[in-house]
């Protein structure tokens, strides 16, 4: 198990320079690889909760709620839109030149209103303390929702961190971005600063990004200058795969004529480079990729070989991590049965979100038989929504959440019916189902849809009824009445460690969330073991980031805190810190949802 504060997390020079550019033929340790890409990740820490977004618009009822996990809206002005729109009609003759460049130490894709962060949510800390912080940061993290906020954070618009260039700040966030799985706003970023204010960090970063969202089009424009500050092959490679999408094939296959006869890659990174470079001239088919001289997929091999169309074999894929699988998820020439399963895994870590979910298993149903669909996860979830008989709605949304919530996969499955989970009517017939019904809900902060559930649930028998009661009480929008009975009820149907821990998680919660206090705290923390006293390094800068009003930051160390690969490893003590930091940073409803995500996964 590692410290908060230890290694980085992935190998980046701090300060200034270049992010080295990954030596393709060889199978060591490289550095435009994600952690856990390429190699077994290491064990993690134990972790603390934490941060999500706030609301896109205020929701109608019976809609989506503040804290969904929607995609936050670009920001932009629909004026701006028909103003470009005109300026298209005009001659180009009476257009004045553009300027040659434009500022970049305030860059972001999402503002306040829309999910996103204020201007001051890293007003004061030092930006070479915060990419500490980013490189320290091993992903994925336990929390969805952690991750989900954490996103936000980073493409919110926001100036430069004190101490750094501004177009270094631009490249550590999208490379965060880009190791969360992010690849799609890691691109915003990156694309949102001129060409001519690259620097040799923002040049590297770039080329992953573009590596990740198998972009190769997006190398060519800076291929050139990357080979004059870089030794590494890739460069050469971009250059040459460039020329062939130009249609300059005797360049092409000068170039990489000359890195064989220079061995500067393997066969295999080569040979995937020749067949994406002569695919603009329709004979890249006749290149023939074989994945077993090579242990593992790197994300030179992931980019190329997506990009050509060009299929992994399982045992490859089993070598990356889980973030790897949302970079497939968005890709368009992934078969869609992949694309799907790479999604919900994307979803489970806080990149996809319940209406992408729905997204991709309608397009599916789309090119489904009518006659087959029926039994098919695609067909179920036509059922789930459209089935006038509530049994069978219920039934269909049970067979889609096979698996334990506790994983990945299970988590993916309730994410994916929140919003059929909605359609369901409270009903007293219903109560055995109403916490997989609200759990559903909240695993897409539909927050106020699940509190339609609370007047049968409250008035229910307290231990028919104590998961959906835990679930509610923490995520309601304003505070219910919560009791120690409730409490009580809930811890006492598991004695086991597992149960003990999620009792403590309840107390953690309500106690961060200011729902129960004093006596009441004190009382239930030394029964259950919640041990909500004490303090480290880490709970400090914690709790001075949140005193000082730094959401950002809050939202960096609450990912920090969550290291862990399951809830099970994250202490009740990381939980209350982080939900009371979120909360003082203007994160409420997003610390909700955390703490409901807390009780699901435990």
């Amino acid at each position: 198990m590692r410290n908060w504060v230890s290694k980085a997390a992935i190998a980046v020079a701090l300060g200034g320079g270049m992010l080295a550019i990954p030596a393709l033929g060889q199978d060591s340790p490289e550095s435009l690889l994600p952690p856990g890409f390429g190699t077994p990740a290491p064990a993690r820490a134990p972790a603390a909760p934490t941060p999500l977004s706030p609301p896109t618009a205020p929701a109608a009822p019976d809609t989506a709620t503040v804290v969904t996990d929607d995609a936050p809206v670009v920001t932009g002005d629909a004026d701006s839109d028909v103003a470009a729109a005109d300026d298209a009609a005009e001659a180009d003759v009476y257009r004045l030149p553009p300027p040659v460049s434009r500022p970049i130490d305030h860059v972001g894709a999402i503002g306040p209103g829309s999910s996103g962060f204020p201007a001051d949510a890293f007003d004061g800390a030092d930006g070479e303390y915060l990419v500490r912080l980013m490189h320290r940061l091993d992903m994925p993290i336990a929390s969805r929702w952690v991750a989900i906020v954490l996103r936000r954070a980073l493409l919110s618009s926001i100036p430069t961190a004190r101490g750094l260039n501004p177009a270094d700040w631009v490249a550590e966030r999208a490379l965060l971005l880009t190791r969360m799985g992010d690849v799609d706003g890691a691109r915003m970023l990156v694309q949102a600063v001129p060409i001519d204010r690259y620097t040799p960090r923002l040049y590297a970063v770039a080329a992953q990004v573009a590596l990740a969202s198998a972009d190769i089009g997006g190398l060519c424009p800076i291929a050139d200058v990357g080979q004059s500050l870089s030794r590494e092959p890739l460069w050469l490679m971009a250059r040459a795969m460039c020329a062939g999408l130009s249609g300059d094939s005797s360049l092409a296959a000068a170039l990489l004529d000359d890195a064989r006869q220079k061995k500067r890659l393997g066969d295999l990174d080569l040979l995937l480079a020749e067949r994406v470079s002569s695919a603009a001239i329709g004979d890249g088919k006749s290149v023939n990729i074989d994945w077993n001289s090579v242990k593992r997929l790197n994300v030179y091999r992931f980019g190329l070989a997506t990009a050509a169309g060009v299929g992994f074999p399982g045992a490859l894929l089993r070598t990356v991590g889980p973030q790897v699988m949302a970079w497939q998820g968005r890709a368009p020439g992934v078969p869609m049965e992949q694309r799907i399963a790479a999604a919900r895994t994307g979803a489970a870590i806080g990149i996809f979100s319940s209406r992408d979910l729905v997204d991709l298993y309608s397009a599916q149903a789309e090119d489904t038989d009518p006659f087959a669909i029926a039994g098919t996860p695609a067909g179920l979830l036509r059922k789930a929504y459209v089935e006038t008989d509530t049994g069978q709605r219920i039934e269909a949304l049970e067979k889609l959440w096979k698996g334990n919530p506790r994983s990945r996969d299970g988590y993916a499955g309730r994410i994916l019916t929140a919003r059929a989970a909605m359609g369901i009517a409270p009903d007293e017939s219903l109560l055995d189902k109403a916490d997989g019904l609200i759990g559903s809900m909240l695993s897409a902060g539909l927050d106020r849809q699940a509190m339609r559930w609370w007047p049968l649930v409250a008035a229910g028998d307290e231990t028919d009824t104590a998961e959906a009661w835990a679930l509610l009480a923490v995520a309601a929008p304003r505070p219910m009445a919560v009791s120690e009975g409730r409490i009580k009820a809930f811890a006492n149907r598991d004695d086991s460690v597992r149960g003990r821990h999620r009792a403590a998680l309840l107390v953690a919660a309500l106690a961060g969330l200011g729902r129960i206090e004093g006596r009441m705290v004190d009382d239930l923390s030394s029964r259950y073991g919640a041990d909500l006293e004490g303090m480290d390094r880490y709970l400090r800068r914690l709790d001075e980031a949140a005193v000082a009003g730094r959401g950002g930051e809050v939202a960096l160390l609450a990912a920090i805190g969550m290291q862990t690969e399951h809830w099970s490893g994250v202490p009740p003590r990381h939980l209350f810190h982080i939900l009371s930091a979120l909360r003082r940073v203007g994160r409420e409803p997003e610390a909700r949802m955390i703490a409901a995500e807390a009780l699901m996964r435990s």
